[in-house]
C-alpha cells in the first residue's frame, strides 16, 4: 500500500484516494505525516502473536506432530487515530 500511496501522490491523485493495506509497521509512518496521507488504515499483526504462533508450530514439528500448512494470527485494523494505542511501543 505504501507503493500505491507514492504512485497516487506522484500522479496528484492522493487527495481523493483512500488506501488500506497490510503492514501497520510501515503504515504508522504514513499516519505520522503532517497533512495526512491517503493511507487511512492498515492491519496490525503483533510481533508477539506472530512469534507465539511460530513457536507453537515449531514445537509441534519437534514433537513429531502433523502441523497445519497454514496458520493465522489475529489482526487489528488501525488508523491514524488508533495506531498508537493499539501498537504501543511498536508505534514509535
Amino acid at each position: 500500500v505504501i507503493g500505491a500511496a507514492r504512485a497516487l501522490e506522484s500522479a496528484g491523485l492522493d487527495k481523493d484516494a483512500c488506501a488500506v493495506g497490510l503492514g501497520a509497521y510501515m503504515a504508522k509512518d504514513e499516519f505520522k505525516k503532517e497533512g495526512g496521507s491517503c493511507v487511512v488504515a492498515s492491519a496490525y499483526f503483533s510481533a508477539d502473536s506472530v512469534g507465539a504462533g511460530s513457536v507453537d508450530v515449531l514445537l509441534g514439528l519437534i514433537e513429531g506432530k502433523e502441523v497445519p500448512q497454514e496458520t493465522a494470527v489475529d489482526a487489528v485494523v488501525v488508523t491514524a487515530d488508533t495506531y498508537e494505542e493499539v501498537m504501543g511501543e511498536a508505534a514509535k
